[in-house]
């Protein structure tokens, strides 16, 4: 199973948790997929992401694992139906597809940790 194609579809479609509309989650900030850090899944993305692998536990090794009930997940999670709504714009730290202009900063992180090998190095070295 691929849980980035799995996150990846999910975005694309929302997960609409009681079947009829009326509760549709989605991967975005506050979209009761992923916890405040827009990292983590939330109880609800959790249970959701459990059932498709039981799904494939199920149907590939001839199991019958019941299915987590969703929709009782997400009506005692409270990071669905937050109070807080998004107005447009993540928060400060939460990466979103259309600011990922990190290589300059990957760049400062990679050669500030090259220079603390080095430093390591030439200690070590004036030890032996």
């Amino acid at each position: 199973m691929d849980a980035f194609a799995w996150f990846d579809d999910l975005g694309q479609r929302g997960l609409d948790v009681r079947g009829d509309g009326s509760l549709v989650l989605t991967t975005r900030y506050l979209g009761g997929v992923f916890s405040l850090d827009g990292i983590h899944p939330t109880r609800t993305g959790h249970a959701y992401l459990a059932n498709v692998l039981i799904g494939a536990i199920n149907a590939g090794f001839g199991e019958a694992i019941p299915p987590v009930d969703v929709i009782r997940v997400a009506q005692r999670d409270p990071l669905v139906r937050h109070r807080r709504r998004p107005t447009g714009e993540a928060p400060f730290g939460v990466i979103d597809e259309d600011s990922i202009a990190l290589e300059d900063d990957l760049n400062r992180v990679r050669d500030a940790g090259d220079d603390v090998l080095d430093a390591l190095r030439d200690k070590i070295g004036d030890v032996f």
